[in-house]
């Protein structure tokens, strides 16, 4: 066994040796998940009992073009589990993925192209899953550059990527070379200018694939963005773990927490990776974030669930709790400043 991490970052985890490699494989953060492919045709082979429901349904996101280019801290979410984030000025890309999986449509354009989006400082990769890390929506924000195609002046093709270890042999060919590419383990804190948001790395329960035979070799995780006053966490992808109520003893001035709350059925399949409506409502109030915005729902169908079922349980559970006023719901374009 060894541990890794990036030896010219911060880490602020006491005694944290870095996250523990046996061999090739990383470590899951809560117990090892299955994944293989004995367990991937018996998901192939399972019958949706909520077939008809799903063909019936007529639900679908709502989309708007706002103003973001605007003043100000606000976010503003793309679909899935892209994010635009503006604070103290700082403009942040979260996983971006414009485009279809594979054979996959979106079921819901995109609302910018990476034109309209312009000028980034920071795109940030949580893990090597394709919904995720997307080649070509990646490349369309490297070579969208401004520099190149636009206008010489403009700077939006500079943005660094933070991303997580072992990542950089994967994104390096889709980026040109004026990207730099900042590799991260859990605990650690990227080196961002001292007027730059702070950007930190922190743990969840997934894992990572892209191919046939590269299980765990690269690292996945959740990011901590702070501001000046204003704190988001950006949770990747996850199952429910300890993690949640980790992350806010580290960070316990969350102001916005965005969670993911689609493809978890069957749940002896995807609840080992992914969390519930429920189990996203009970990790938002463990980590003790002031409010919740909902991601990872509504763009792609990844899973049995109706598209609009995780909608549907996370509002029920705020009313529940009598915290409808702390889920955020916009919709897909929306500039939301109001967290």
């Amino acid at each position: 066994m060894e541990f890794v991490k990036n030896e010219d970052l911060v880490t602020f985890r006491q005694n944290w040796k870095g996250n523990p490699k046996d061999g090739k494989r990383f470590e899951e953060y809560n117990g090892r998940i299955e994944t293989g492919l004995r367990k991937v045709f018996r998901y192939m082979r399972q019958a949706n009992p909520q077939a008809e429901e799903k063909r019936k349904e007529s639900f679908q996101l709502q989309t708007v073009k706002d103003d973001i280019h605007q003043a100000g801290d606000w976010i503003c979410w793309l679909g899935h589990a892209s994010f635009l984030i503006q604070l103290d000025g700082i403009r942040i890309l979260t996983d971006p993925v414009f485009s279809r999986l594979g054979t996959m449509k979106r079921l819901v354009d995109a609302p910018y192209t990476p034109e309209e989006i312009g000028q980034l400082d920071y795109v940030l990769l949580s893990h090597d899953h394709r919904d995720h890390a997307d080649e070509k929506t990646m490349k369309a924000f490297s070579r969208k550059s401004y520099a190149e195609r636009v206008d010489p002046r403009k700077a939006g093709s500079n943005f660094r990527v933070l991303t997580t270890m072992g990542m950089t042999g994967l994104i390096r060919p889709w980026l040109s070379p004026k990207h730099t590419i900042t590799e991260a383990g859990w605990y650690q804190r990227y080196d961002t200018p001292a007027d730059h948001p702070q950007v930190s790395f922190m743990p969840t329960q997934h894992w990572c694939r892209r191919y046939l035979h590269d299980m765990n070799r690269r690292l996945w995780g959740s990011f901590v963005i702070q501001g000046k006053t204003k704190t988001i966490w950006f949770g990747g992808d996850s199952a429910y773990s300890p993690h949640f109520k980790e992350v806010g003893e580290y960070f316990p001035k969350i102001d916005l927490a965005l969670i993911g709350i689609g493809a978890y059925k069957p749940a002896w399949f995807m609840q080992e990776a992914h969390t519930s409506p429920q189990q996203a409502w009970k990790g938002f109030e463990e980590s003790g974030a002031k409010r919740l915005l909902p991601m990872h729902y509504g763009t792609y169908d990844l899973s049995q669930e109706p598209v609009g079922e995780p909608a549907h349980f996370i509002s029920a559970c705020a009313k529940t709790a009598g915290r409808s006023a702390d889920l955020l719901m916009p919709k897909v374009g929306e500039v939301v400043r109001s967290f």
